[in-house]
């Protein structure tokens, strides 16, 4: 006899939500550890088909290059900054940024960034078009963390000052340095202590046992109905190696990369969770980690 999640009494309904979420989602995932059925490893979570189609069509990036910029050093903060009147575009053959659709004026976008951790090499950015959907710039480079913020800074400034969501997990270095830089516009979580049950509020996006299964699903699902969106050559060969491993846990195979695929799941978990600016006001850029987690995601009627 075999029992499932939905027959466990001592789930909160927040939970059951979630699981129930993968039968969409990721149909895998719901068979195997939801309803406890067997499972192929070793294939890639993505649908490699619609994947290799695609990297058939790309045309390519529109530019590539870097930022450069000047300093000043600001008495009141006791800090040398970004001067933001000084930011300018460099093309390079080899720059670390690709700009596949430029700043459009008005618009709004958030950034996706993974930092390079254990058994990886690069730090990764990944800039969403809010209305769209559409992935239009990625940073991708083996940088200095405090090079990498300082793009990003730039990048994001360019980009209309994009909301930037960045990976806490590895290290805090870059969203701390986008702070000290004074960066406006950083993704904030909020989690509740267990103990206090006061509500903390951080930088950056946290990958937890909740939240990485979510954001993954969350880009199963755009490459699944949207793969048009996508448009970075190096991000989508990522996917065609993002495979479930013994244990059944999404990842990069032996020897290869996740940095593009984390980062766009994360823009995509941060778009889907958020809003642009609408008549100069900012919607909130908070989400909760807790047992309301799911609450800002189905009142925008669960669609990425």
């Amino acid at each position: 006899m075999r029992s499932t999640y939905k027959d466990n009494r001592f789930l909160d309904e927040d939970y059951k939500h979630t699981l129930e979420g993968y039968k969409e989602t990721d149909p895998y995932y719901y068979s195997v550890y939801c309803l406890g059925e067997w499972g192929v490893l070793g294939q890639t979570i993505f649908d490699a088909r619609k994947v290799s189609q695609r990297l058939t069509e790309l045309a390519g990036p529109v530019k590539r290059g870097e930022f450069v910029f000047d300093t000043w050093y600001s008495n009141d903060a006791n800090q040398v900054l970004i001067d933001d009147n000084s930011i300018r575009w460099v093309e390079t053959p080899t720059g670390p940024i690709q700009i596949y659709q430029d700043v459009a004026p008005n618009s709004s976008y958030v950034i996706g960034a993974d930092t390079a951790g254990e058994g990886s090499d690069f730090n990764v950015g990944q800039v969403i078009d809010y209305a769209t959907g559409n992935q239009v710039c990625t940073i991708r480079g083996q940088m200095d963390e405090d090079i990498f913020a300082k793009q990003l800074y730039c990048l994001g400034m360019y980009y209309n000052k994009a909301l930037v969501s960045i990976e806490a997990n590895f290290s805090s270095y870059p969203i701390r340095e986008l702070e000290r830089l004074r960066y406006p516009r950083q993704y904030v979580r909020q989690s509740e202590d267990s103990f206090t049950h006061k509500i903390h509020q951080s930088y950056g996006f946290k990958t937890s046992s909740v939240t990485r299964p979510l954001v993954i699903a969350g880009l199963v699902e755009v490459v699944r109905d949207h793969v048009q969106w996508i448009h970075d050559k190096d991000t989508l060969n990522e996917m065609l190696t993002f495979v479930r491993n013994e244990k059944g846990r999404p990842e990069a195979q032996m020897g290869a990369h996740d940095d593009c695929v984390m980062a766009l799941a994360i823009g995509y978990f941060t778009r889907a969770r958020t809003g642009p600016r609408e008549g100069g006001e900012e919607l909130s850029p908070f989400v909760s980690v807790g047992k309301s987690r799911l609450k800002a995601f189905e009142a925008k009627g669960g669609s990425w």
